[in-house]
């Protein structure tokens, strides 16, 4: 009996632990769209770093876009640290856009305007 209950206790406290990561079924695996714009956030942290830069519309607007990548350890993995981006970096990034239009998206390459290149995920895949 007290081993059913223990088990069942690991087993309610592991899903807890599984649920709170997500997926990336959120973004469009099927297309990738480049946008260039200015470095505004940029957060080094677990589980994922995110970017956030500003890309002018059509119209000429500003629209805060926002972009993930994988773990912090792949990241540095691929060469990436904490000083990679600054803000006010002018970047060109890569990105398989949300599925639901939002101005988010999985980021696949960042390339500073000097031609310096950040990171790229098709390296990952090909070493």
């Amino acid at each position: 009996m007290m081993f059913k209950l223990a088990l069942a206790l690991f087993l309610v406290g592991f899903a807890g632990v599984a649920s709170a990561h997500h997926s990336m079924a959120g973004y469009d695996d099927t297309k990738k769209i480049t946008l260039i714009g200015v470095v505004s956030e940029y957060r080094w942290r677990n589980p994922h770093a995110w970017r956030v830069w500003d890309v002018k519309d059509e119209s000429g607007k500003i629209v805060q876009w926002s972009g993930e990548l994988p773990a912090i350890n792949t990241d540095q993995a691929l060469g990436m640290s904490k000083n990679s981006l600054k803000i006010g970096d002018e970047v060109s990034v890569t990105i398989n856009p949300s599925k639901l239009g939002s101005p988010d998206g999985r980021v696949w390459k960042i390339v500073k305007k000097d031609g310096t290149l950040v990171v790229d995920l098709a390296l990952m895949r090909t070493q």
